[in-house]
């Protein structure tokens, strides 16, 4: 595939974890649900001056702005945000586009991929793609003060299948946790985390009109869980 670089949007990720402790009620009215507000507040704030800028141009922009501490209050986590384009036809390219942001929510770098007319994209493509992304950070001069302990990779669209969910798993080293998030436009909310004792799929349903399904993927390389979250754009 072709890679070019180019400016990215930058995605707000919410921690399964803190969701959980939220339904769970061991944060209800705290600091972490007020920070979840904040969160959906910013958003809708953030979102008119998105749709500005991409009628505006045909780049997308980075965002003005960033955090004054750490999301993960550590700032060793990488966010990895992917798109994929699956239009098919003689002359559609079909595309897929990343970015990467640190913690601080300042864009590393961003980078789109787009296969020759009317071929479909594989996991190998997808594979290419993340790793290219990841290399934007290797790359960094000057280098990162911190190697990072935790990557999220952010999807728009839910990942399908072990292979392409595991194709998302192999960045940079074996130390860095990597956590799937995908976001499912047409569908119900979906949390996948793993089970605390069983170690298969469980399911819930919260005392609201959303569902969550927990499970998780394993994966032996690295001798861990991947949580793999799976969000709605829609109520």
């Amino acid at each position: 595939m072709a890679a070019r670089h180019l400016k990215g949007v930058h995605a707000t990720i919410i921690d399964s974890s803190t969701i959980n402790d939220i339904i769970g009620g061991s944060q209800r009215g705290s600091d972490g649900l007020q920070s979840i507000l904040d969160n959906i507040a910013l958003a809708i704030y953030k979102e008119p001056l998105l749709q500005a800028a991409k009628a505006s141009s045909d780049k997308y922009l980075a965002t003005p702005w960033t955090l004054c501490q750490p999301a993960d209050g550590k700032g060793e986590t990488l966010y990895l945000g992917i798109d994929v384009g699956h239009s098919e036809g003689p002359k559609v390219n079909p595309a897929i586009c990343t970015a990467i942001y640190n913690a601080y929510s300042s864009m590393l770098g961003a980078s789109m991929f787009s296969s020759t007319k009317g071929k479909k994209l594989s996991s190998d493509d997808l594979q290419e793609a993340i790793e290219d992304a990841y290399a934007l950070v290797e790359q960094l001069d000057p280098p990162l003060k911190t190697r990072p302990t935790r990557i999220v990779v952010f999807r728009d669209g839910i990942p399908y299948g072990n292979e392409l969910v595991d194709s998302q798993l192999k960045l940079g080293d074996h130390t860095a946790k990597v956590i799937v998030v995908g976001v499912a436009k047409k569908h119900n909310t979906r949390i996948y985390i793993e089970a605390e004792h069983d170690g298969y799929m469980k399911a819930f349903n919260p005392p609201s009109l959303t569902a969550y399904y927990l499970g998780a993927y394993w994966h032996p390389e690295r001798g861990y869980r991947a949580h793999h979250v799976t969000t709605s754009i829609k109520p």
